[in-house]
């Protein structure tokens, strides 16, 4: 069988399995941030006067790319973490899969492409949330969905690898309490990297979504050189290069050691 084949076998199969889910993640994935951008966007526009951070926007339009941009990568490691130990542990969907001609590889990257897929469906009722509350000031803001679903895998892809070697759901709780809650508070969601401590902000550009959010609010807001967007790019790229090459070892280490 070739690859590019087996990947798609692996991509469809999944999405037969979810089919059950779709409408739920649907009317989830429309009113959740209508109501992160009444709460956090429109709520605190109430409280703020004119521009912000020298964005030359308002806090709402400042922040929604952001949004996006961080509900995305929380979508995407959510998707990469207890679905996947269930698929090793619970389900052994896995197991099914390598009774085929699939190999342990193309079944990781086939499961990565499903997790980016989940992401970009989400990211695009996130932005047409953003567009009914009137905070589409471009057309470029379009771009950020599919811009951030791709971007998401940097931070599924490790968390993928991880998921491959825990056997005790836990984990994931530790994981999210040390790593994602910080990751989210600290990468520029809410406010600029540069307003933190300088041990921060080295804190928060070690992490993809940091990224992710510059990318997307550059996109969206304007102001994104070629030099900073090159660098944004290169980071998530390692991101994903190490954790696909992680993903790749522990899935065969799972399945056949």
């Amino acid at each position: 069988m070739k690859p590019h084949v087996a990947v798609l076998r692996v991509l469809g199969a999944l999405s037969i399995r979810s089919r059950d889910n779709w409408r739920g993640t649907f009317i989830v994935g429309l009113i959740v941030p209508l109501c992160f951008l009444v709460s956090m966007g429109l709520g605190m526009r109430a409280l703020t006067d004119g521009p912000v951070f020298g964005s030359g926007v308002d806090y709402a339009t400042f922040v929604a790319p952001a949004l996006l941009a961080s509900a995305a990568v929380q979508f995407a490691v959510s998707e990469a973490a207890e679905p996947v130990m269930a698929g090793f542990k619970w389900q052994r969907t896995y197991e099914a899969f390598i009774a085929t001609p699939i190999t342990s590889s193309q079944l990781m990257l086939g499961q990565l492409l499903w997790i980016g897929l989940r992401v970009l469906v989400t990211s695009v009722l996130f932005l047409i949330a953003i567009a009914l509350v009137g905070l589409v000031h471009s057309l470029a803001t379009i771009l950020i969905a599919p811009l951030a679903a791709v971007c998401s895998l940097a931070a599924a892809a490790p968390v993928l690898a991880f998921a491959a070697t825990v056997r005790d759901g836990s984990a994931f709780t530790l994981l999210s309490r040390l790593l994602i809650v910080p990751m989210s508070l600290t990468s520029g969601v809410f406010f600029p990297v540069a307003a933190l401590p300088a041990s921060a902000q080295a804190f928060a550009w070690c992490l993809p979504l940091s990224h992710v959010v510059e990318l997307c609010r550059g996109i969206s807001l304007g102001g994104l050189t070629p030099g900073r967007t090159l660098l944004h790019v290169a980071c998530l790229l390692a991101w994903t290069a190490v954790g696909g090459m992680f993903a790749r070892h522990y899935f065969h280490a799972r399945l056949f050691v």
